[in-house]
């Protein structure tokens, strides 16, 4: 147990957010009754049983999709060893002072603050764990400025996000809806982090079959198309950090995290993607696809090529029938912002 220490001000997943955020965790009173004790109980044993799930998912992915030496591995396992159950043990202090010295009036509010707590925890429990970590050659060491042992927390937190948010909506109608456009593509992103390697190499195939097909309606995408190709030839670690550079570019605040020859290219996507977000109509019928197609990504964990492809082709068409009905102006721009990402990445 002395090998951990937690400090409710460090940096921390907010699962409100979606990004590492520093806020301190004020176990805050409100008048009224205590949520039912056994419901929380219940939400604890389920939390707790989860988190135990995705401790062990961290533990093998690390293993096996970082190109890690045998001895490497064995290392990480030592360091698993006894993770789960000192967390355990951890959580359940905290939910015991959290149901004794906090009262809440509404059990959503005492579960979303607790399952944040849990997240920072599990934060924390797989950055020690890396330490031993060493340096690998990595897209990483291409694209961004970060030691390799950061890019390998930044993915597996995200894995971890994206489940545990997945899961708490589909077994507690706990749900944190998606407002813009971006943030379904962000979820599908993640699905792909935390898949084999056979599934990403049919993910970039997928998308350079898709852009040759609507060469004609997704104008000047050949650049594109030929980055794809190569992609889908690389190891899966090259693969991964390309999926992770893309959610950053939907998901960052600042482009520091970026090596300088990008710097261009990913504020030009930025630029793209709020525009997008500005002007995509989240409505029903839209909503409705989005989620489906997020849940085909996440559901499936083993894709077979046309599963993977199909998805795509509805994600395209979706946006080609709701940019058509935009104002001829928006389509300007949009084709404006477009034409500036691909003058770019060309350069690139």
């Amino acid at each position: 147990m002395d090998k951990f220490t937690y400090n409710l001000d460090s940096p921390r997943w907010d699962m409100r957010s979606n990004h590492i955020n520093r806020h301190s965790h004020n176990f805050y009173e409100i008048d009224g009754v205590n949520p039912n004790n056994e419901e929380l109980q219940s939400y604890f044993n389920f939390l707790s049983n989860l988190s135990g799930k995705l401790i062990n998912n961290i533990r093998e992915n690390i293993k096996t999709n970082y190109g890690l030496e045998k001895y490497e591995a064995s290392v990480i396992d030592s360091n698993f060893n006894s993770t789960n159950s000192e967390y355990q043990i951890i959580l359940k202090d905290y939910f015991k002072k959290m149901v004794k010295n906090s009262k809440y009036n509404d059990s959503t509010i005492f579960l979303l603050d607790f399952t944040d707590l849990s997240n920072f925890l599990l934060q924390s429990v797989v950055e020690n764990n890396l330490s031993d970590l060493k340096e690998k050659a990595s897209l990483s060491d291409i694209w961004y400025n970060q030691p390799f042992k950061f890019t390998v927390l930044r993915q597996q937190m995200k894995i971890l996000m994206n489940v545990m948010e997945t899961e708490i909506c589909n077994n507690l109608s706990i749900c944190i809806g998606n407002t813009l456009y971006s943030e379904f593509i962000v979820e599908c992103l993640r699905n792909l982090l935390d898949t084999k390697e056979n599934n990403l190499k049919s993910f970039f195939l997928a998308v350079s079959d898709i852009l040759y097909e609507h060469m004609h309606t997704i104008k000047g995408n050949e650049v594109f198309r030929k980055k794809m190709e190569i992609l889908a030839q690389l190891d899966s670690i090259y693969q991964r950090d390309a999926v992770d550079f893309m959610d950053e570019i939907l998901t960052g605040q600042d482009t520091d995290i970026f090596q300088t020859q990008f710097i261009d290219l990913v504020q030009a996507l930025r630029a793209l993607i709020k525009f997008i977000d500005e002007n995509y109509d989240l409505n029903y019928e839209n909503v409705d696809k989005l989620d489906d197609l997020s849940k085909s990504f996440y559901d499936t964990k083993i894709y077979s090529n046309s599963d993977i492809k199909t998805s795509l082709e509805e994600l395209v068409n979706n946006m080609e029938v709701n940019v058509k009905i935009w104002p001829l102006q928006v389509q300007s721009k949009l084709d404006y912002l477009w034409t500036q990402v691909t003058q770019i990445a060309a350069r690139i």
